[in-house]
């Protein structure tokens, strides 16, 4: 992928010019507060990023002809020790974030579990799904 990514005009797969999140492309977006931060704050902060992220994508798969076909994004939001869950959608230059459901409060053994559970599923669709998806469609041949 670092080859196609020269052919990139911004040289970035993602929204970012950040040198480290250039190289990779960005798979869930993630927003922490303290357990006192603002829930709706978390919400419109990832609907920013997420809103970007779509954006480059739209730009990437019309860069390569491909048609706009945007896959759902993961989203978390961490609020003290309580992990929430997100889905975002980009349609007709919309993009909606799906209801949050809490995962688990990893203040307990048992939701720790659930959360490095939740992770990992995250991290294989990533490395698998997501991956591919990007690699056909966002990556020039």
């Amino acid at each position: 992928m670092n080859t196609a990514l020269s052919e990139v005009p911004d040289r970035s797969w993602n929204h970012s010019q950040d040198e480290i999140l250039r190289s990779e492309p960005i798979c869930v977006n993630v927003e922490t507060k303290s357990a006192s931060g603002n829930m709706t704050e978390s919400e419109i902060q990832l609907g920013i990023w997420v809103s970007a992220q779509y954006l480059k994508l739209k730009e990437l798969l019309t860069h390569n002809s491909k048609p706009l076909t945007l896959p759902w994004l993961p989203l978390l939001i961490v609020k003290g020790e309580l992990w929430y869950l997100l889905l975002a959608s980009h349609s007709n230059g919309i993009t909606t974030l799906w209801s949050k459901h809490l995962i688990a409060d990893s203040s307990t053994l048992t939701g720790m579990y659930t959360v490095i559970s939740v992770l990992k599923l995250l991290f294989q669709w990533a490395n698998t799904e997501y991956r591919s998806w990007f690699k056909d469609n966002a990556v020039m041949p």
